[in-house]
């Protein structure tokens, strides 16, 4: 400026050559002094940059302060001042305001920032003087861009390239810091706004220009460098190893700069790097590496500074961020961040209202969070909004605020305060789409906030649609690259199932598996996981193989990961097991939970443990199932004898003795089991008095026990009380309510009050075709009892309109290889045998055969009834041969199954003498009839012992 100011003096004319000497003599010696003092002021405003980048911005301040004194000391004191010095005095006040409002944006004090970039203003438009003029734009944007209004940053920093650009539009070389300055802002907006690879354009053309004028060891492309960096970290995962090796270069070059140990500003270069690095090693989980480097940027710090240093006090915070998230210890992130409370509290004159601190105060809330403090947690989130409140009074469109607005909403969805959690979630959603706009990182958080509080309200539709608008950004973000999206796919899964839409609900699974696969590959416990979730949903809508594949998947996994001895392997042989146990796969069930039980003995020291009495419970009840009476109740009582032992056990306790009671009533042991269900019901009574779903079943439960033993009258006494209970509890809108008053059909059939069973059966049905739909396995028994009732009262064509009805459900849900459908087939021909429809009868005889053929051997007796249904079509049909063929064949699988004195062979005997007495064959018929005598003799003696000792006491209940 000063060379300017020589350069530029116009001179007096004049004639007289003495005087015009004199005149230029004096003249230099007042230039000669002008200089002088522009070299002092200039001294002292560069005392102020040395303390401004050792941070000691008290001590830089009072130097500018001196400044701008001295000058205006010199234009109030200076009688022979002209314009020219005037211009340099106005460029000096203009840059050292400028100067000042740089500190006032370091302390976030911003009101005060805007100030004097007003001032410095004024004299770049007094000036005209449009380069310094874009300078203070770019303060002013830098403010913006702190304040989070990014939006007017951007065009404040684009306005001021624009400006620089036309300024030197004569220029024949552009490339000046200034220009450099204007690329390097853009590409730290863009990186703030996640427009990347905008960001990065602007940062590499600001790294070239500052590189070629300034060397690649200065400050200023250090600081491009470390953008670059930050932009690769933030955007590009695949990238992470390219921004390390950015900063590792940047921290060789930096321990040989000349200033360090001497300059505040280069030092706060290398904090600051160390600071991002160690960010860096947190997003690649290299948590060792990034807790060394933070530790190593404290170090710095506080050797330079003492302990009362911005970056002291940012190093304090990662490195409470680690003990916090990674390492899990409380209380040393505590004690980091109540350090770093403490310094920043002390730096701000403003005390609490510095964003620095809100900072701190959200990230107590969060190790309160991880404690469980929720009260504690919301309390220090409050606080942290409240502070950002009066950081931005004049705009409470920040997204620093609107994170504090999501944060509080997370806190109350995890208190269950839903309503309070969606005002919050909704004006944090609302800032940051006026923000940033709708495709934004943001706005996808917080419509997946939104959607989960939906989701607890069961709010379904709003849920999915939140949940959708989430994924939609995400994809357009990232494309199917990001963790976000596996979540996002699984909850639309999630709420579709709920919605009983499988097909889509099970297809968001599947992208969202395949996703995961992609970002993580096979062997991942997260993998795992997620096939068990699909395997749970498959599972749910009874589609067992799937759900089978998809729980073997996840074992498989789990096996490779942690070994065989694992409660994660224990855990999904849990879930093979009882998918088994749907299929009636008992001696795979059987298999799996003693797959489980081993697992257990072997990480368990104490085998009294309540997982013990599960699996002991899991293996009796498979036992029952196969029909091993005494290795289920040796089980058990196992299981009975663990949960005696434990606290708080009552509930199932009485369970057990119900499964008990089940395995006696299986083994025909009827005093017994009614001595469990009894004992099971006295138990629940205790626990929840007269009313609970419990309390219903073990009525029904006895109900069954006297009504398999022909006690109808106690038994519909029991069911009905089963059923006030569970009218009490649910109403009419039930399935155990429909069950029941199928039950209480089934007995009035027995009492032959037809009439009062079909009622009650259409009742149930009704209330099962309103919850479960036409298309339901339990809808199709109810057909089928119906069809029962009618065949008893004659009304064939009524009981075969029902029959049929059953059977076309059965078929439709892919059940047509059930011994149901094979009864249906049966029923359906003893209804054509009565209309003496015999072809038509035995065409479903038949059918029936083929199904019962393909039956496991517990349930091949069907086989042999079917086979004698038909032997009686062709004996009555007079086809001797094909009769006698069938008769055979019954007898056979009769005593395979069940032995020679099986009560059911008696009629079979009987029909193959009668065909052998028309063919002639005297000595096979003498067999036959013998054989039957055999057996008729046999049932004649068990029925007299049955009426002489098990009769009951009242011959009319029976």
């Amino acid at each position: 400026g000063v060379e300017q100011l020589i350069s530029s003096i116009i001179l007096p004319s004049t004639s007289d050559s003495q005087e015009k000497s004199i005149y230029v003599k004096d003249r230099i010696l007042y230039d000669d002094m002008v200089k002088q003092r522009v070299q002092e002021i200039q001294k002292l405003r560069q005392t102020g940059h040395q303390f401004y980048n050792e941070a000691n911005f008290k001590e830089a301040e009072n130097y500018y302060v001196q400044t701008i004194h001295q000058i205006k000391k010199l234009l109030s004191t200076e009688a022979a001042i002209n314009n020219d010095n005037i211009i340099v005095y106005d460029q000096i006040l203009c840059d050292v305001y400028l100067d000042i409002c740089k500190i006032y944006i370091r302390l976030d004090q911003y009101s005060t920032a805007k100030f004097y970039i007003r001032k410095s203003e004024d004299f770049a438009t007094k000036l005209k003087d449009e380069l310094r003029g874009a300078r203070c734009l770019d303060k002013q944007g830098e403010i913006n861009m702190l304040q989070c209004c990014y939006s007017q940053a951007f065009k404040d920093f684009k306005k001021s390239l624009d400006i620089k650009l036309s300024a030197l539009r004569e220029e024949k070389e552009k490339k000046t810091l200034d220009i450099a300055d204007s690329h390097h802002y853009l590409a730290k907006i863009e990186c703030a706004l996640d427009q990347y690879d905008e960001s990065i354009s602007n940062c590499r053309t600001a790294l070239s220009i500052r590189l070629k004028l300034l060397g690649d060891k200065d400050v200023q492309v250090i600081e491009s460098s470390l953008v670059m960096a930050k932009v690769l970290t933030k955007a590009f995962e695949s990238k992470y190893d390219t921004a390390l090796k950015i900063y590792q270069k940047y921290e060789f070059i930096n321990t040989g700069l000349p200033l360090i140990g001497s300059s505040g500003y280069n030092n706060l270069i290398i904090t600051t790097l160390y600071n991002d690095m160690g960010r860096l090693y947190y997003l690649q989980s290299k948590f060792d590496e990034a807790m060394s480097i933070f530790q190593k940027s404290l170090k710095i710090a506080t050797g330079l500074y003492g302990e009362q240093h911005s970056h002291v006090a940012t190093s304090y915070l990662c490195i409470g961020i680690i003990y916090s998230k990674v390492q899990h210890d409380y209380d040393k992130a505590l004690s980091m961040y109540d350090k770093s409370l403490i310094i920043r509290r002390k730096l701000y004159e403003h005390g609490e209202n510095h964003s620095a601190i809100a900072e701190v105060y959200s990230n107590i809330a969060i190790v309160y969070c991880y404690q469980s403090k929720l009260d504690e947690a919301l309390l220090m989130h409050q606080k942290s909004k409240d502070i950002l409140l009066q950081i931005y009074i004049d705009n409470c469109k920040s997204s620093t605020l609107a994170r504090s607005y999501y944060n509080i909403g997370i806190i109350y969805y995890q208190q269950s305060k839903y309503d309070q959690a969606l005002s919050m979630l909704q004006k944090s959603f609302t800032i940051q789409q006026e923000l940033f706009g709708e495709d934004h990182s943001y706005v996808a958080s917080s419509y997946n906030a939104i959607a989960n509080v939906y989701n607890k309200q069961q709010n379904y539709d709003k849920a999915l649609s939140s949940y959708e608008k989430s994924l939609c950004i995400r994809l357009k973000l990232h494309s199917n690259n990001h963790p976000d999206i596996v979540q996002l796919y699984k909850n639309i899964g999630t709420i579709k199932c709920i919605k009983s839409e499988y097909i889509t609900g099970l297809q968001a699974y599947s992208e969202s598996l395949n996703v995961l696969i992609a970002l993580k590959g096979d062997n991942c416990p997260d993998v795992a996981a997620l096939y068990e979730i699909i395997g749970h949903q498959c599972r749910e809508q009874r589609q067992y193989d799937d759900a089978l594949w998809m729980y073997q998947n996840s074992l498989e996994i789990r096996i490779k990961l942690y070994g065989e001895d694992h409660f994660g392997v224990a855990e999904l042989y849990n879930y093979i097991g009882n998918i088994y146990n749907s299929t009636e796969a008992y001696d795979k069930a059987l298999e799996m939970f003693q797959k489980v039980l081993r697992i257990q003995l072997s990480l368990y020291e104490n085998h009294n443990h309540n997982d013990f009495a599960d699996s002991y419970k899991k293996i009796g009840n498979a036992y029952h199932k196969l029909h091993k009476h005494e290795e289920a109740l040796q089980m058990l009582e196992k299981s009975l004898r663990i949960r005696v032992g434990l606290p708080e056990q009552n509930s199932k306790i009485a369970s057990c003795y119900e499964d008990i009671g089940m395995v006696y009533f299986s083994a025909l042991k009827y005093e017994e089991a009614q001595f469990m269900f009894q004992t099971c019901l006295d138990l629940r009574l205790s626990l929840y008095e007269d009313i609970h779903p419990d309390i219903a079943t073990s009525y029904s439960n006895i109900g069954s026990t006297h009504f398999i033993q022909g006690y109808y009258n106690e038994a519909l006494l029991m069911q009905q009380k089963s059923l006030d209970v569970r009218l009490k509890l649910f109403g009419e809108s039930d399935p155990e309510v429909a069950k029941t008053y199928s039950k209480i059909g089934s007995i009035y059939t027995c009492q032959c009050r037809y009439q009062e069973a079909v009622s009650v059966y259409q009742i149930s049905l009704k209330i099962l075709i309103k919850l479960l739909g036409e298309d339901h396995l339990d809808v199709a028994k109810l057909h089928a009892n119906l069809g029962k009732v009618y065949y008893k009262q004659f009304k064939y064509d009524e009981a075969l309109a029902e029959y049929k009805k059953s059977l076309v459900i059965e078929i439709h849900l892919g059940e047509e290889f059930h011994i149901d459908v094979a009864e249906l087939y049966s029923n359906i021909g003893d209804i054509y045998c009565e209309q003496s429809d015999y072809s038509a009868a035995l065409a479903n005889y038949q059918k029936s055969l083929v199904i019962g053929l393909k039956l496991d051997r517990k349930k091949y007796f069907h086989a042999a009834a079917m086979y004698a249904n038909i032997a009686k079509i062709y004996h009555s049909s007079y086809k001797y041969d094909e009769a006698l063929l069938s008769y055979q064949q019954s007898v056979q699988i009769y005593i395979d199954l069940f032995g020679a004195k099986e009560t059911r062979l008696a009629p079979l005997y009987k029909g193959m003498a009668n065909i052998y007495e028309i063919h002639g064959k005297v000595e096979e018929a003498n067999i036959m009839n013998q054989k039957y005598k055999a057996i008729s003799e046999l049932i004649e003696r068990k029925n007299s012992n049955q009426a002489t000792t098990s009769m009951p006491q009242e011959n009319d209940s029976k």
